[in-house]
């Protein structure tokens, strides 16, 4: 029933059900340690927990036997580095001159052996020792990085589950559809960073939600519940919003009787979780909706006298206030505080506002009573921090090109133009050729009009930004006035950019060529090992088309730069042979060759490169497997392979250290113990990004446009199930997301929601990408493999079984190739004898394309 917290309640009665329904904790064992996992870990590994129990009940621990025991039972050693507490990756351990696995080489397991008894090996061991007890804890050490994210996930997860379920009991009787959003839509930083939901009655902010877990009571906890929140309610109360507090957790409790009257009095709607979840929380959204919040009517004229005095003046006095001085300081300095969104600057004593660069403002005012095509460019500039790389007048217009520090998704160079006239489609054809011309990388350009764009007109001008080259944001006077007053003023042109443009020309995902440095995210692992190998040995990074390779390997030319080496970098996508290698180092590196160029003069080359530096050359070649196809099929005075055998002895002898990229080719090769490549090069593959990395790669250039996420826990996980972390998917995926924006669903909010995600990979398109980006370069046996792999593991022996099905006339050799390159491909991936689906996504994918 409506009303329920307007009615007249005694703070007593509602204190004492607040505190009955508060819950001792919101995890189950399970969340705090994984117990199923690590009994399901150490239950699997049965043989290798014997043979290292044998080997400890033995109590002689010198290196020959344990040498022994890594060579019999090799999958026994990350037992070894379970119980030594490496919970690292393989970079990690390879720092402390340990293998990810054991080696084949007799030699290199005894030297292994050798560093386990160093570090000390006999000493996790005593008389009686068991080794499941000690491994059973060594799981739970390994638990504990896990844990935060599970409970962290955990609350976000039940606390999003309520807002879904509420909003749509609530909407079952509001007379206008809510909705949320994140904290972010208020643009109001001192009231938004205390928030984790905006709740809106169509574009109309009406409610906060905050959410508080204690799981004990202090000083502190009782100040947020006594003093914080209720002055969060108090300045929400500035902006017509009421606040909801969900509330739980021991602490609360456990919280002094004078802290919960405190809060209560204070806040509109505290209530717990059990209490949101029986209908507190649906209640207060509709309450809220019919009785919304007003500020107090004192407090409200005094905001309006300070904003129209500002407006006027640019400036205004403590002593221009109806007010005692010490309460119109006060007035001054909360005004400051509920619109951190202004860019007002209190003087030191408190006696005074002025906008932070009141210049600025006096001159976009000034524009707006008469319009100056070259003063708007330099209100314009100074808005955005921009430098004037040129600027002209041409018949009366003004046009310039504007040097910026590239930020999603304004590019570095941008053309902009201001013209004394209405905008129009001769105008717009005029700016979109010239944007070409003077700023090819943007994707949009900007035209400063004494006019802007309204209704109708809006709407027809968007309509025609996807037949323009380049989109055209239309940007008037009063418009540069809001931008001089704004504390973030690129943020507020990227919201105007969001309302008019075509959002595939803004998107800041890149689907075709390498990765900009301001969109590469992750592989400093990766980048890590390669930088530690190159100084005495040459790398190939070995991945699928479209995993990133080219990105990385230009961001290793510039890191090498920075570490003191000599990066000469070469793109071989179209280097067939000898001589186009030759063709290249010429007009890249500016070297001489002879036209009849063969691998002997590799040395020279080198030496060429070397001249008039101390810095080590590293030569870094990009996608080589065409050229190493060409070496494969050609002698040099009967030496085969001739190239790469010439690398590797540059290498060997250290006159030049090689990068190399490619996938298929030069992957067998290393993978081949007859090839010149084993032993040459430490391999590095590139597979998918890790969650994190992955997400940040999504989510980053969303925040940075202004595009909100009020589920985004709830987001992220739908867009890892559906791309697990392919850095080309991700980027694709993102690219969907800003292209479906449903611009007029909320008029200029602009949000992703977790319905966004699954409608863009619910379609023939995405499944079609996705496994094109997988599979594209597969032959026909590992489509086979992959094609028959469901979703559970499955021995090796199994996938034959399961293959022969199909293909019964592939050898043994071919089908352990085609493992490696689906694992390398990021579609497997092995955990002792049992292959699983990397991508996990690809069953449900294929069935798109049936």
């Amino acid at each position: 029933m409506r009303g329920t917290y307007l009615k007249v309640v005694d703070i007593e009665e509602r204190i004492e059900k607040f505190r009955n329904s508060t819950v001792s904790s919101l995890l189950s064992p399970g969340d705090f340690v994984d117990w199923a996992t690590i009994r399901s870990e150490i239950s699997r590994q049965n043989t290798e927990i014997d043979a290292l129990q044998h080997f400890v009940d033995d109590g002689d621990f010198n290196q020959e036997r344990l040498s022994a025991l890594l060579s019999e039972v090799p999958s026994s050693y990350p037992l070894l580095l379970s119980l030594l507490a490496f919970n690292a990756s393989s970079t990690q351990i390879e720092k402390w001159g340990l293998p990810e696995s054991v080696p084949a080489a007799s030699r290199q397991r005894e030297r292994l052996a050798k560093n386990l008894v160093t570090i000390g090996l006999s000493n996790l061991f005593e008389a009686n020792s068991n080794v499941v007890d000690q491994l059973r804890i060594a799981e739970v050490y390994k638990d504990s990085f896990k844990r935060r994210f599970r409970s962290g996930n955990h609350f976000e997860k039940s606390i999003s589950g309520l807002i879904r379920r509420a909003l749509s009991t609530a909407n079952e009787q509001a007379e206008q559809e809510l909705r949320s959003a994140g904290p972010s839509i208020l643009r109001h930083t001192s009231v938004s960073r205390f928030l984790d939901y905006v709740i809106l009655q169509g574009e109309r902010p009406i409610a906060g939600v905050a959410t508080v877990f204690q799981q004990q009571s202090g000083g502190r906890q009782q100040r947020e519940l006594s003093v914080t929140y209720p002055t969060l309610q108090s300045n929400l109360r500035e902006l017509g919003i009421s606040l909801v507090l969900i509330a739980d957790g021991p602490g609360i409790q456990d919280t002094s009787r004078r802290a919960l009257e405190a809060l209560f009095e204070g806040v509109r709607f505290p209530m717990t979780i059990q209490q949101a979840e029986q209908g507190d929380l649906a209640e207060a959204l509709l309450e809220t909706q019919i009785e919304p919040e007003t500020a107090p009517l004192e407090s409200a004229a005094v905001d309006r006298i300070i904003k129209s005095t500002m407006e006027d003046r640019g400036e205004i006095q403590a002593s221009d206030l109806p007010l005692g001085s010490r309460e119109a300081s006060l007035a001054l300095a909360r005004f400051v505080e509920t619109n951190r969104n202004l860019s007002i600057q209190m003087s030191s004593d408190a006696s005074k506002l002025v906008w932070r660069d009141s210049d600025l403002v006096f001159q976009a005012k000034e524009l707006d009573a008469s319009f100056d095509p070259e003063k708007a460019i330099q209100i314009f500039s100074r808005a955005v921090d921009a430098d004037i790389a040129s600027i002209q007048l041409v018949d009366g217009d003004c046009e310039a090109v504007f040097s910026l520090e590239k930020s999603a998704p304004f590019p570095t160079l941008l053309y902009v133009k201001a013209a004394n006239r209405a905008y129009d489609s001769e105008l717009s054809l005029q700016m979109a050729s010239k944007s070409m011309e003077l700023a090819q990388d943007a994707r949009f350009s900007i035209l400063l009009t004494p006019q802007g764009l309204e209704g109708a007109e809006l709407s027809e001008h968007r309509r025609l930004q996807t037949l323009r080259a380049v989109s055209i944001v239309v940007l008037s006077p009063p418009q540069l006035a809001q931008a001089s007053k704004s504390s973030a003023p690129r943020a507020f042109f990227v919201d105007e950019l969001l309302r008019q443009a075509d959002l595939s020309k803004v998107s800041p995902y890149v689907l075709s060529n390498a990765t900009p440095s301001q969109m590469f995210f992750g592989r400093d692992q990766e980048a890590a090992a390669t930088l530690a190998t190159v100084a005495t040995n040459s790398v190939a990074l070995l991945g699928s088309r479209r995993i990133g390779k080219t990105s990385l390997l230009r961001r290793l030319r510039d890191d090498l730069n920075d570490a003191n080496f000599s990066p000469y970098f070469g793109d071989c996508q179209t280097v067939r042979t000898w001589g186009d290698f030759a063709k290249l180092a010429k007009r890249e590196w500016n070297v001489s060759v002879p036209d009849d160029f063969s691998p002997s003069h590799l040395a020279d080359l080198a030496r060429q490169l070397q001249k008039g530096s101390q810095d080590r050359v590293v030569i870094l070649l990009d996608e080589i497997d065409q050229l190493l196809l060409w070496d494969m099929q050609h002698d040099e005075n009967s030496v085969p392979e001739a190239f790469f055998r010439a690398c590797r002895s540059l290498s060997q002898s250290g006159d030049a250290q090689f990068i190399f990229t490619g996938e298929r080719e030069i992957s067998k090769k290393i993978w081949d113990p007859q090839s010149p490549h084993w032993n040459f090069c430490r391999p590095i593959q590139l597979t998918q990004l890790p969650r994190k990395d992955a997400l940040e790669l999504l989510l980053s250039p969303l925040d940075g446009l202004g595009i909100d996420l009020p589920q985004r826990s709830d987001t992220a996980d739908l867009a890892w199930q559906y791309t697990s972390g392919h850095p080309q998917l991700v980027q694709f995926l993102g690219d969907r997301l800003i292209r479906t924006l449903d611009i007029g669903r909320y008029n200029s909010a602009f949000t992703v929601e977790p319905s966004d995600v699954e409608r863009v990979c619910s379609t023939f398109e995405y499944a079609e990408h996705y496994v094109t980006t997988y599979l594209g370069q597969a032959n026909e046996l590992e489509r086979a493999t992959a094609y028959r792999f469901g979703e559970g593991p499955l021995e090796k022996s199994d996938i034959r079984a399961m293959v022969n099905k199909d293909l019964d006339q592939s050898s043994e050799p071919d089908f352990e190739t085609a493992l490696r390159m689906l694992q390398l491909y990021g579609i497997l991936e092995v955990d002792d004898s049992l292959f699983r689906l990397r991508a996990e996504w690809m069953p449900r994918a294929l069935v798109f394309r049936v």
